[in-house]
């Protein structure tokens, strides 16, 4: 995680999305450790999985703003 953040910063992302990123990834690794799931292993099903997570309403940890971001 430290490195895949050190190489945005090299390449001149903003702190603001870098942030944005380290938070992402933590909350991923949460979600992983709440469920006992090896990084190395994780399969496509965690990661829809995952996805159902962040949406559900009241959530703690949700980043505010992920519902008005249209990517």
């Amino acid at each position: 995680m430290n490195r895949f953040l050190a190489h945005l910063a090299a390449r001149a992302f903003s702190p603001a999305t870098i942030r944005a990123y380290a938070f992402d990834l933590l909350n991923f690794l949460r979600f992983c450790a709440g469920r006992r799931l090896v990084l190395a292993a994780v399969s496509p099903a965690e990661m829809f999985a995952y996805l159902e997570w962040q949406a559900r309403p009241g959530r703690v940890n949700q980043r505010p703003d992920r519902r008005y971001r249209q990517l």
